[in-house]
C-alpha cells in the first residue's frame, strides 16, 4: 500500500511540475511580447507597423466618438 502511495504522489507531482512548466512558457512568451528588447512594445515598434497588423482595431477606433467613453476590443 505505501509503495502504491508513492507512486501516486510522484504521479501528482510530476503533473504538477508539467502545468508549471506551460504556464511559466506561456507567461514568458506574454513577457517577449509585451516588453520586446526589454522596453515596451510601443518603443520599439513604430506606428505603421501596428496599423498595418491591427487594421479593424484602427477602424473602429476611427469610428469611436472624439469625446466620451468607448469600449475598443482588440479581439
Amino acid at each position: 500500500m505505501l509503495g502504491e502511495g508513492e507512486r501516486l504522489l510522484g504521479k501528482v507531482l510530476r503533473a504538477r511540475l508539467s502545468r508549471d512548466a506551460v504556464l511559466s512558457h506561456h507567461l514568458e512568451r506574454l513577457k517577449r511580447h509585451l516588453l520586446p528588447l526589454g522596453l515596451p512594445q510601443e518603443r520599439v515598434f513604430p506606428y505603421p507597423m501596428y496599423a498595418l497588423r491591427h487594421q479593424d482595431a484602427l477602424k473602429r477606433l476611427k469610428a469611436a466618438p472624439l469625446e466620451g467613453r468607448a469600449v475598443l476590443v482588440l479581439g
